[in-house]
């Protein structure tokens, strides 16, 4: 169903619209009627704009959905909008906080993929041009997982695909690949395999969730019960920008689970916070073993914070780090960070090593490279990297998928195309990608590129991983 004609624009909410005259001719604002119209009129307004979102790409056409809908609704709008090559109206159709994510983070960078002429320059979020998507025929079927979560299985029907990828992408993926690997696909109808998404009610408007739809896909497949409302983890949040941090470090040294949660922020991950329960019991004897084999502090620990238009960061400026493990091959291991020197004990022997040769600990301990944890030693002390913060409700959460992207925006904004071709692609531009995620200033000192997290040197009562889950990062 394409209720796109029905769809009523929500009443202006006092957000103050730039003059046209700020803005390049290529450049379109839609009215300020749809609440996503105005804020990015706002943005627009806001930063240099032009620069931000490049040109006409979200500003083209914004809807708003109407005041009420049903789950089905919800998914059928975003189908049509999928049928359209309507990104901004796919959008609209998904849950307001990886929306905005997409809005504020997303959106940039693909107009700075553009710029880089990995995405083609005329591109238009409106209409993607080179793109055929196509739904028919299908039935659709709801069930409510609770009052506010509901999934809708999509079934039936076929789907016609095709595409023209030099539509689509730019010259140095041309380049890399060849253009006859980007041979244009005709439309060609197929069976459409049945899918379930999940919707969300969000201020009584239903709204598509790809997080709830994981998520909501690993419970039925354990077959446990939704948790309610009231065993959801409570996102407490913290005082300031800085406490954040500091208490998310301090949660993850006592391998506090909860409490990292309900630092999350609840618009970007309310999904982990309402499923967290399903796997927060089975994980707290493991980790109550885990605590007393494993400890970590900071005896000192300095945090600060910054704000760049509407976006805060933190990062951990200066600390010392004072881990142990109670057995490591039969004795006690300690490991001390201070400054830009790093102190290990291990087998009766202890080594101190300063700036670049604290890599060597492990051999100058060990004998070998293998170590507590299948550590590899680097010093976190001289990484850089920032953590996106924001404030709902006068507490401060951390937004770690915001993190990620703006981490990679920031460093796109600062690349030349010939820089961009030489990095390894847009993934080997983010800060510390090769473990990223680290709240440790984007480098995990757990793992170097391509070599594997060694469950087996856990203590194996802990029962954490049983030997059987071996992750290896990126190269």
């Amino acid at each position: 169903m394409d209720s796109t004609n029905e769809w009523a624009y929500s009443p202006d909410d006092g957000v103050e619209l730039p003059p046209t005259s700020m803005l390049p001719p290529s450049v379109v604002l839609p009215p300020a009627r749809s609440t996503v119209a105005r804020r990015f009129r706002g943005m627009v307004a806001g930063v240099g704009v032009v620069g931000l979102i490049g040109g006409a790409a979200f500003a083209a056409r914004t809807l708003a959905g109407p005041s009420e809908n049903t789950p089905t609704e919800a998914v059928q709008s975003l189908m049509a909008a999928a049928s359209k090559n309507d990104v901004i109206s796919v959008m609209e159709q998904m849950a307001p906080g990886e929306r905005n994510i997409l809005i504020e983070n997303g959106v940039p960078i693909l107009e700075e993929l553009k710029r880089l002429d990995v995405l083609a320059p005329n591109m238009n979020l409106a209409s993607v041009d080179g793109a055929t998507v196509a739904f028919a025929g299908q039935s659709f079927s709801e069930s409510f997982v609770r009052d506010d979560i509901a999934s809708v299985k999509v079934s039936g029907g076929t789907v016609t695909v095709g595409g023209a990828a030099t539509k689509i992408f730019g010259g140095v993926v041309k380049e890399a690949i060849g253009n006859e690997s980007l041979a244009d696909k005709k439309p060609t109808a197929e069976k459409f395999d049945a899918t379930t998404l999940t919707t969300i009610k969000r201020k009584g408007r239903w709204y598509v969730s790809g997080l709830y739809s994981v998520a909501e896909a690993a419970r039925v497949s354990t077959g446990k019960p939704m948790p309610s409302v009231e065993q959801s983890v409570s996102a407490v949040g913290a005082d300031s920008p800085e406490a954040a941090l500091r208490q998310l470090l301090e949660a993850g040294a006592v391998l506090d689970m909860r409490k990292a949660i309900s630092l999350m922020d609840p618009e970007e991950l309310s999904a982990l916070q309402d499923y967290a329960p399903l796997f927060l019991e089975s994980t707290e004897a493991p980790l109550t073993q885990a605590r007393k084999q494993f400890s970590m502090t900071f005896p000192n620990l300095k945090i600060t914070s910054s704000r760049s238009g509407n976006v805060t960061r933190v990062k951990v400026a200066e600390w010392s780090i004072d881990a142990k493990v109670a057995d490591f091959e039969g004795q006690p291991a300690r490991l001390v960070f201070e400054g830009d020197c790093a102190t290990v004990t291990a087998k009766g022997k202890t080594s101190k090593r300063c700036g670049g040769e604290i890599s060597q600990l492990t051999s100058d301990v060990l004998g070998s490279e293998s170590a507590p944890f299948g550590l590899n030693l680097s010093n976190p002390a001289s990484t850089t990297a920032e953590l996106v913060v924001v404030e709902r409700n006068g507490k401060w959460f951390v937004a770690p998928i915001r993190s990620a992207m703006d981490g990679l925006l920031v460093k796109l904004r600062a690349t030349k195309p010939a820089d961009f071709k030489n990095s390894g692609g847009p993934l080997g531009l983010i800060p510390g990608f090769d473990a990223f995620g680290s709240l440790l200033g984007g480098q995990l000192p757990f793992l170097s590129p391509g070599q594997e997290f060694q469950t087996d040197s856990l203590p194996a009562e802990t029962g954490l991983f049983n030997g059987e889950i071996s992750d290896t990062l990126p190269e």
